[in-house]
């Protein structure tokens, strides 16, 4: 045993791609009646700083200086203790009572960019890269997050967004996705190849059936 190499696979909760079909960009913001005429940046979860919502909001403020953007926020509510500041700083902002099958997708699909703005150890432990960024990513949209240094351990995350380096470099890396579209145009399928319940669970089950012959 001790001159045998350990023999692994590493496989994370998917996500049903079959649900998360995006539609173009113009359709979607016109449901929703966001802007035609602006980059959105969008975020979902709880307003508050478990997730750092505070570098979004700092990025956002540094971004709106000049460049044509809105920030979109999802999932809160007027409880959080962010929400309040969120407004002020001109970003529109939702609550937590959505449909994601069908209200969630179009959000995802509006935006032009995906920000979960964690920094710090919740980011490189305790977190993981969580369900909306894949969700995001299912529909085409890129992600800005510390999260995706999980999406390393799986593939090369320069085909699905940007890993900031500090809390200060979001507004970087947010400005650079929006610029460059076509740096993250396949990040649906990449994704897809590794979070795909339909791709992942032949994966398992074929796993355990070797198991099973083996043992």
């Amino acid at each position: 045993l001790k001159n045998k190499k350990p023999k692994f696979s590493l496989f994370r909760g998917g996500t049903e791609f079959n649900k998360m079909n995006p539609i173009s960009k113009s359709q979607a913001r016109r449901e929703l009646s966001l802007p035609s005429d602006k980059k959105i940046i969008l975020y979902v979860g709880k307003y508050y700083n478990r997730k750092g919502l505070s570098n979004l909001l700092r990025a956002y403020e540094k971004l709106r200086k000049d460049k044509e953007v809105t920030l979109v926020l999802l999932g809160g509510s007027e409880d959080d203790p962010l929400y309040s500041e969120a407004v002020e700083k001109g970003a529109i902002v939702g609550n937590r009572h959505y449909d994601r099958d069908t209200e969630l997708v179009l959000y995802y699909s509006a935006a032009d960019v995906f920000v979960l703005p964690s920094s710090g150890i919740d980011a490189n432990y305790s977190m993981g890269l969580g369900s909306a960024p894949v969700e995001s990513m299912a529909c085409g949209t890129p992600v800005v997050s510390r999260q995706l240094l999980h999406f390393n351990n799986f593939c090369d995350v320069k085909h699905v967004g940007l890993i900031p380096t500090s809390k200060e470099d979001y507004a970087r890396c947010i400005s650079y996705v929006l610029e460059n579209p076509d740096d993250f145009s396949n990040c649906r399928e990449v994704a897809r190849s590794i979070f795909d319940w339909d791709i992942i669970m032949p994966k398992v089950l074929n796993i355990y059936s070797e198991l099973f012959n083996e043992y």
